[in-house]
């Protein structure tokens, strides 16, 4: 069985959207979980106010009610990765206190947290989980294993930068569940500084956690830094997304079920068409559509040379066995593109062969040894980007 926890928008037309592909697509892939957050949260989290939901608590508790009669868990993130001074989370512990304390009696399932000192607030005033944010960054067996003996977590969602680590993911698991815990992958993340780890990502958070930059300032960073670094076609392949065919790869050779679906800030049509690839196990012919970020990150009058969306051809990468080579092969990938001793080039060269497909043109030698054939793709077909009203026709329209 694999489970989703996808990104909540607390829309009903989410929760008939996700009842309407069980249906459609029955199978070993369910959404079992949805996380987020609404505004004017007293202890905030890694999204500004501006981009979440104002919800009344009443409207939270019947929003929960419903989740939990179609069977799924409600997950609130307080991921805020900063807290300020100490003078500051002092003054605020009795605030952030009672809060948690209100999120339990409203029947929330389980807490996503990034700030140790949240964990600890949780684990000694509630009876809630915790999931470990993967803000947190978790990346080594030592870090999990010293979260784990302090609070009461029961789920780690790792660094996005081990997701083709598939030793460490099995060790990870493996841990995991002596503890009572598992461990959970992003699966349609595609940050990324030239295919290495993003210099902007805690930056990013941090600003975030702080309400944003909806002003553009400093020339709208730090977005309008890091889409720039993304503009050649090669730093896609290179960022650490997970595609829906390969989840249940994921499940019988590290023992992984659980897999997260970004997407909470965006329209709900928008998020149930990503989670329709994910529950149908079929990946969407851009690569990039996995993705809603890609279209607006960036985006807005200080954008300072955001690219166009790349077309990124999924078919190709799933008919050559693109990921077969951290999958099948276990090569460990430590987002060191090109670097060290003995340098990695893969994801280059399969694009090279992938934009030769594209353009019809015949592959260059080296492509042609180390790479199998890439089929010249389908044409792109057209992508709604309608945000029309949320309805539960508009919002259904599109995973029909």
């Amino acid at each position: 069985m694999i489970y989703l926890n996808v990104g909540n928008t607390w829309d009903t037309g989410l929760l008939a959207g996700i009842g309407l592909l069980h249906r459609r697509f029955p199978g070993d892939v369910r959404v079992t979980e949805l996380y987020g957050s609404v505004a004017e949260d007293p202890v905030g989290s890694a999204r500004p106010d501006y981009r979440l939901p104002r919800l009344s608590s009443d409207r939270i508790e019947r929003f929960i009610g419903l989740a939990h009669n179609q069977g799924i868990l409600i997950n609130y993130t307080l991921n805020v990765p900063c807290l300020g001074a100490i003078e500051q989370m002092a003054a605020r512990k009795d605030v952030i206190v009672s809060h948690l304390r209100l999120l339990q009696n409203m029947g929330v399932d389980r807490l996503t947290v990034s700030h140790p000192w949240i964990m600890e607030l949780a684990t000694e005033n509630t009876i809630l989980p915790i999931e470990v944010s993967t803000i947190h960054k978790v990346d080594s067996l030592g870090h999990m294993e010293a979260l784990l003996r302090q609070f009461r977590i029961d789920k780690i969602c790792v660094d996005i930068f081990r997701n083709r680590h598939l030793p460490f993911l099995r060790s990870a698991q493996l841990l995991a569940r002596q503890r009572n815990a598992d461990i959970e992958l992003l699966a349609n993340e595609f940050c990324n500084n030239f295919g290495y780890p993003c210099v902007f990502r805690a930056s990013c958070f941090d600003i975030h956690g702080h309400g944003g930059n909806s002003g553009e300032l400093l020339a709208n960073y730090p977005m309008g830094r890091c889409v720039q670094t993304r503009s050649l076609p090669a730093s896609w392949l290179k960022a650490k997304f997970i595609l829906p065919e390969d989840l249940g790869r994921y499940s019988s050779k590290a023992g992984i079920q659980h897999f997260k679906v970004t997407g909470r800030t965006h329209p709900t049509s928008a998020l149930l068409r990503i989670v329709k690839y994910y529950v149908s196990g079929v990946s969407p012919d851009n690569l990039l559509d996995l993705w809603v970020d890609v279209r607006r990150i960036g985006a807005g009058r200080g954008n300072h040379g955001a690219v166009e969306q790349e077309y990124i051809p999924a078919a190709a990468l799933v008919t050559t066995g693109f990921t077969d080579r951290w999958l099948d092969d276990e090569y460990p990938c430590e987002g060191e593109c090109g670097l060290g001793q003995e340098p990695c080039d893969y994801c280059d060269r399969a694009w090279a062969r992938i934009a030769d497909g594209i353009a019809g043109t015949t592959p260059s030698r080296s492509c042609q040894e180390s790479l199998p054939h890439i089929p010249t793709p389908v044409r792109k077909r057209a992508v709604s980007r309608s945000h029309s009203s949320l309805c539960h026709s508009s919002v259904l329209r599109g995973i029909g």
